[in-house]
């Protein structure tokens, strides 16, 4: 029933990528877009044309090429939607994974609300609120935080698991079926996105220990016994993935490893906690990236003090609603991270920072590559959001009401709707920008090195024509920068040159050095796409204008058109 009732709710709320699945995408494929589209081809184009591991990449970075173990290529939408992307193109398997993880996400989120007594009608409710949160809507350009329907299968094939005393019961509900649920969700969660392995094994850490199987040895073996298959599973997966076999054939170079020791700013802050978006304006001039966008409203906040006009409670009951208490107080407490900050500043006493228990994560091994604690709160808000429905269920029959279920949840739903602000998919052409429309044989490379937002389009250009790609975004490249660099000295004296730090002719930049570096730098197409307003455009184009006539050197640019007076091509 929930598959149906979430295949309706998500065709029409997603009906804008229903109706366009082949041409259109819910944001442009520049930025982080563009990466997701490259994430599908690319696992893809390398496991099943080149029948070669995906973790390394040849094509970007020429000529070392670039370990992607560390990168966010969710594996496995890349895997699984690789029927479709090799079919179909990534655009369309982009747009159906949307909707299919999106109807999922409802499905699952439903049926673990039901492990915990809730009756249909607000179970459907509950899938809603996780589906069309606030966080998966702000990610839709972000296919790896759009995926997770694993989480909450993970979560429900745990529950049913505890419910279940025999393993070799084939009644009903089949002890090794969510057995094997637990042994398939939790990679899926790993390898779609790190930070949903990391919440899945947070839940069932929690679980067991917690609020486990019960007081007694015989129900912590129980649990252990539980436990071990999916752990074994998991353990084995990420040594076969970490495994380097290859290690000295050539220096391994990592993507996106910026020191962040301590970083305040990816965490959530205390008013995002308390204070749902449509607030937040009112009270404060808070940071409104859509990494703090979780609040279900005020309404699902305040629910679960229902629970103290339904006392006294039996001790099942006192076990599910502690369970949930804790579960959303951790993972509420880990999106605050490292240090409290409030109105978008770090809180501090006597010149100290206030340090949260989330600051010992900086120290333990492969957990020191979480930056974005806000994400957190995503689980936390939604077992806060399960825990108040349990109490509306519960106070209403504790009061002996008799209401129709549905109007009320339709009407609870429209609420969430309005305090999140939900939009509908808002879908642009996907169409290949103008400057690639004509494939070329030369490798790209951006300047100046700063950061960029259109390195995704740059990934997006190899999507569609397969080309190499030189650099892509220098400023978030650890080694690389030295590397190419002193590799390369022609790239530094273009980075200079761009920026107007440095003169073409001067003592640091001979002409005759420049031109000898650039022969053996080879045939590359160069792409200026700087940050900030029309006048810095201006201004970068102005400088590479000046060096262009001094090196007489043929340039192609790519980027936004600045007026008749700058040509496009020199």
């Amino acid at each position: 029933m929930f598959s149906l009732v979430f295949a309706a709710i998500t065709a029409l709320a997603c009906s804008p990528v229903v109706l366009h699945p082949t041409d259109h995408l819910s944001s442009g494929p520049a930025g982080d877009k563009g990466t997701n589209l490259w994430n599908l081809w690319w696992v893809y184009y390398a496991l099943f044309e080149r029948h070669s591991s995906p973790l390394h990449c040849d094509l970007i970075f020429i000529p070392w090429g670039c370990d992607l173990r560390y990168h966010t290529l969710s594996l496995a939408n890349g895997i699984l939607a690789a029927p479709l992307t090799g079919g179909a193109g990534p655009c369309v398997a982009y747009n159906v994974l949307f909707g299919l993880w999106t109807a999922l996400t409802g499905v699952f989120a439903a049926m673990w609300a039901r492990c915990f007594g809730l009756n249909r009608p607000l179970s459907v409710l509950l899938g809603v609120l996780a589906a069309f949160s606030p966080y998966r809507w702000a990610h839709q350009i972000h296919l790896n935080l759009l995926s997770t329907p694993w989480l909450f299968l993970f979560f429900y094939c745990l529950e049913r698991r505890l419910q279940t005393r025999e393993v070799s019961c084939l009644e009903h509900s089949p002890g090794w079926i969510h057995e094997a649920g637990l042994i398939l969700a939790w990679p899926l969660a790993l390898f779609s996105d790190w930070y949903y392995g990391l919440y899945a094994g947070i839940y069932l850490a929690l679980r067991l220990a917690v609020f486990g199987y019960g007081p007694g040895w015989e129900n912590w073996l129980r649990g252990f016994q539980i436990a071990l298959p999916p752990v074994l599973t998991v353990g084995l997966l990420m040594a076969a993935y970490f495994y380097h076999p290859h290690a000295g054939a050539y220096e391994t170079q990592f993507v996106d490893s910026v020191p962040m020791m301590f970083s305040a700013y990816w965490s959530l802050d205390l008013l995002h906690l308390v204070l749902p978006i449509w607030m937040i304006p009112w009270i404060s001039n808070v940071h409104y990236a859509s990494e703090f966008l979780f609040h279900p409203g005020l309404l699902y906040l305040m629910l679960p003090f229902l629970w103290f006009a339904c006392r006294p409670l039996d001790k099942e009951t006192r076990g599910q609603v502690g369970y949930l208490l804790v579960l959303s107080a951790l993972f509420l407490g880990l999106s605050l991270g490292p240090i409290l900050v409030f109105r978008s500043q770090p809180l501090s006493f006597l010149g100290i920072p206030l340090f949260t228990p989330t600051a010992l994560l900086e120290w333990i091994p492969l957990v020191t590559v979480i930056r974005v604690f806000s994400r957190f709160a995503y689980i936390g808000f939604t077992a806060l959001a399960l825990l108040g429905l349990m109490g509306l269920e519960r106070w209403i029959r504790h009061r002996g009401y008799r209401i129709p279920w549905l109007p009320v949840c339709a009407g609870l739903a429209g609420l969430f709707l309005l305090e999140t602000r939900w939009q509908p998919p808002r879908m642009v052409p996907y169409t290949v920008p103008e400057g690639i429309r004509n494939p070329e044989t030369k490798p790209y490379l951006e300047l100046p090195f700063t950061p960029s937002v259109v390195s995704g389009r740059h990934l997006y250009h190899q999507t569609i024509h397969r080309q190499p790609i030189f650099v892509v975004e220098f400023s978030r490249l650890g080694t690389y920068r030295q590397k190419y660099e002193a590799a390369f000295p022609a790239l530094g004296m273009l980075d200079r040159a761009a920026r107007g730090l440095e003169a073409p002719g001067s003592s640091s930049f001979p002409l005759e050095t420049f031109c000898t570096e650039l022969k053996r730098l080879g045939p590359v197409r160069f792409v200026l796409s700087p940050e900030g307003d029309q006048e810095e455009r201006i201004r970068i184009l102005s400088n590479f204008h000046q060096f262009l006539t001094h090196c007489q050197t043929l340039v192609h640019y790519e980027g936004p058109d600045i007026g008749p007076k700058d040509s496009a091509e020199h």
